[in-house]
């Protein structure tokens, strides 16, 4: 096949996996298998696995349903690995299984697919021996068939803790020889094995606190190993206990499980903040892993209301703008937490300090305004900074302030090229403190008229909730725009 050829063929598989049309790949398949290069094979190949997850996820979301569809992904993977035989499929055939594990309500059926998930995953072991992600998935399924037959017996236990083990010792393995490894594969052994082992405390069985006890015990001594390759894992372990306490409070929860205890939802937050103690000043030159570190010590600040948290997330944001100055997000995360630290010392009363985060985060932006250049999101936040210092400490009585916040919002509404209400929603207010009711009115029905159309509209519940549209009370031109509104709902 000549170099055109394949340019055009290319093409066409990138619209195809565009648009997720299989039938278009399927029509490619038979040329490319037998006469088209290693790359364009490579390039069909990852075509029908992107098209392949988008379908498995719409599955697992309930949208798609029946076992035809599974058996369709299953023969997409046939054809893939016969396009890359050097590559080993098996993974993606087990978790298809488990689809319909999800899916079929009869127990004989669920453990004939977990049975047939579980060869895929002993394939898989058979075929990459190194592949640490294989181990973890067959403990998890495993665990499945043992839940599926209600069948909760130590030795099937012990073998889930074996492959666990086995799995965590081929990932350190993996952490030696592939730098920022963790950061593209989020440590999967290090994270399933603690996650599985809160999984097992819900379980609905005599002995399953005793046999959760057992597995985080193993876990804590194998969780050491990673600590001393590096503290970020204090992050992980934190990050993890996070999801199964998200997982205990919104999963739906069959007869198989309940929920864990209120005091043991109490210890595990206690020890998400006993980890976290270890990493409160981690040094890193990764932007990615100083960002992580202040998502999570900002998340806490919020949940418990924390100064300290909040601090120390603060820093952790600064620490990533200085090695990445030209984007708008740590910035935006700065600021994000000093407004919440303004807020919370307005609280107790301490003005002073209120103001100077406030200005500190003013500072941060009129800085990254001009490293960052103009930005929708750098520009829309800037202007709703602006525009809450000048509510919190000046009681909207600095007016310079109110313009200059004006000013931001002006610049966002413009990049956001009318698909943000945003900008909208926050000059009205801005004409509003200015003393402008008029104004106000004018951006309002402005916004109205963008975001509606012959199919919906503008639904100005969230302006009549808010406390800082109360100037329009009594306003009658407001009163008219919102009955029209209505009336047009």
């Amino acid at each position: 096949m000549n170099k055109t050829k394949e340019k055009g063929i290319k093409k066409k598989i990138n619209e195809f996996d565009e648009n997720e049309d299989i039938n278009g790949l399927d029509k490619l398949y038979k040329e490319v298998l037998t006469s088209g290069s290693v790359a364009l094979k490579e390039e069909l190949a990852e075509a029908y696995l992107s098209i392949k997850f988008v379908y498995a996820m719409d599955y697992h979301c309930g949208k798609i349903e029946g076992e035809e569809t599974v058996f369709d992904m299953l023969e997409w993977i046939d054809k893939v690995e016969k396009l890359t035989p050097e590559e080993s499929f098996s993974s993606y055939r087990g978790s298809c299984y488990e689809l319909i594990v999800d899916q079929v309500k009869q127990p004989k059926d669920k453990e004939k697919y977990i049975n047939k998930a579980i060869e895929q995953y002993e394939n898989g072991i058979k075929e990459n021996p190194k592949e640490f992600k294989a181990y973890t998935e067959l403990a998890e399924a495993v665990l499945e068939k043992n839940i599926i037959l209600k069948r909760y017996k130590p030795i099937d236990f012990e073998q889930i803790i074996s492959l666990f083990s086995k799995s965590i010792e081929v990932e350190l393995k993996t952490l030696e020889t592939e730098k920022d490894y963790y950061l593209y594969y989020n440590s999967v052994a290090f994270t399933s094995f603690l996650f599985t082992s809160y999984k097992i405390a819900t379980l609905t069985f005599d002995q399953s606190l005793k046999i959760h006890q057992h597995f985080l015990k193993e876990f804590k001594s194998l969780a050491t190993d990673y600590i001393k390759k590096d503290p970020f894992y204090y992050y992980t372990w934190a990050r993890t206990l996070g999801r199964v306490i998200d997982y205990n409070k919104y999963t739906v929860k069959d007869k198989n499980y309940t929920s864990l205890s209120k005091n043991a939802t109490i210890e595990i937050q206690k020890e998400i903040e006993d980890k976290l103690s270890y990493i409160t000043s981690y040094t890193s030159t990764d932007k990615d892993k100083l960002c992580n570190l202040g998502h999570i010590f900002h998340k806490i600040a919020k949940d418990k209301r924390s100064l300290t948290y909040h601090k120390i997330a603060l820093n952790y944001y600064l620490n990533a703008k200085v090695i990445d100055p030209h984007t708008w997000t740590y910035p935006v995360y700065a600021t994000n937490a000093l407004k919440n630290m303004a807020l919370l010392q307005l609280e107790k009363a301490n003005t002073r300090e209120a103001q100077i985060a406030f200005k500190t985060g003013k500072e941060i932006f009129a800085e990254a305004a001009v490293t960052v250049g103009e930005d929708f999101t750098l520009f829309s936040y800037y202007g709703e900074f602006l525009y809450t210092y000048a509510k919190h400490i000046d009681h909207f009585s600095n007016k310079p302030l109110l313009e200059e916040a004006q000013q931001k919002l002006l610049v966002a509404k413009r990049l956001g090229k009318k698909f943000y209400d945003s900008p909208y929603i926050y000059l009205a207010k801005v004409a509003l403190k200015l003393g402008d009711e008029n104004k106000c009115i004018q951006v309002l029905e402005e916004c109205y008229h963008v975001f509606s159309n012959e199919y919906h509209n503008y639904d100005f519940r969230r302006v009549r909730k808010d406390n800082d549209f109360n100037e329009l009370k009594n306003n009658t031109k407001f009163e008219d725009l919102i009955k029209n509104q209505e009336e047009n709902l």
